[in-house]
């Protein structure tokens, strides 16, 4: 994993200084239809372009009115979708306190914690794009954010490991790091061993009473996350509400 530089804060960071701001501006329904209207609006210039070619005066007159109608949808379109990224972007804490289930408070924390020189990164392609917020996963000081979930704390990270082979959900994956937060929700996300590895370190510096195992025995019972992992969280909660 990357410490935080200068490549990570242009291509990760909003000009506002938010993680958070950015990830949330990434796609969205009106950044899609501002795609789709734009690539419409060629088509018809296109087809304009096309006709007028022609030398035919009624082609070029109707191609003219066609083109003029579709662009001025297009771009009726264009505004709705500005609009609504705009919208998208402005209520991002909101989204996130509403989804990721911690406080306002909470996670402008976070947002500041992510900007500290000592937080980690890394993409499972090593790679940074315009998109990598929304993909990148990130070990602050107290928080994890991954491109599988929002943010957490990483005390609220009961269990991580790696399997190379593993049948889960009716598939057979290979590959796969799953990470079990503390109220049951288990997800997943494809990389190589080393890189799963590197990010369960990191973690488990800051959480000592993380689990790095798929199964782990309680009170003489073998509990397997996969299979148990509303089991797996609750054990381990209770035993972090021992310490």
């Amino acid at each position: 994993m990357k410490q935080m530089d200068e490549a990570f804060r242009k291509k990760c960071i909003s000009k506002e200084g938010s993680y958070l701001e950015k990830r949330r501006s990434i796609g969205g329904v009106g950044a899609g239809i501002v795609a789709g209207s734009a690539v419409l609006l060629a088509a018809a210039i296109l087809l304009f372009l096309m006709l007028a070619a022609s030398g035919d005066t009624d082609l070029i007159v109707m191609g003219a009115v066609l083109a003029g109608g579709i662009g001025l949808f297009c771009l009726a379109f264009i505004l709705l979708g500005i609009v609504m990224n705009k919208k998208r972007r402005s209520g991002y804490m909101e989204y996130f306190v509403k989804h990721a289930g911690y406080s306002r408070e909470e996670l402008e924390a976070f947002d500041r914690e992510v900007l500290l020189p000592d937080t980690l990164y890394s993409t499972t392609d090593g790679k940074l794009r315009g998109n990598s917020a929304l993909a990148c996963d990130l070990v602050t000081r107290n928080w994890l954010s991954m491109g599988i979930h929002d943010p957490v704390r990483v005390t609220d990270v009961a269990v991580a490991f790696y399997a190379d082979k593993v049948a889960y959900a009716g598939n057979q994956w290979e590959h796969v790091m799953f990470v079990l937060l503390s109220h049951g929700q288990l997800v997943h996300q494809q990389c190589k061993e080393e890189y799963a590895m590197d990010l369960i370190q990191e973690i488990k510096k800051r959480n000592p009473g993380l689990i790095c195992a798929r199964c782990f025995k309680a009170d003489g019972k073998l509990v397997d996350c996969i299979k148990e992992p509303k089991l797996a969280a609750r054990l381990y909660c209770e035993a972090m509400g021992a310490l």
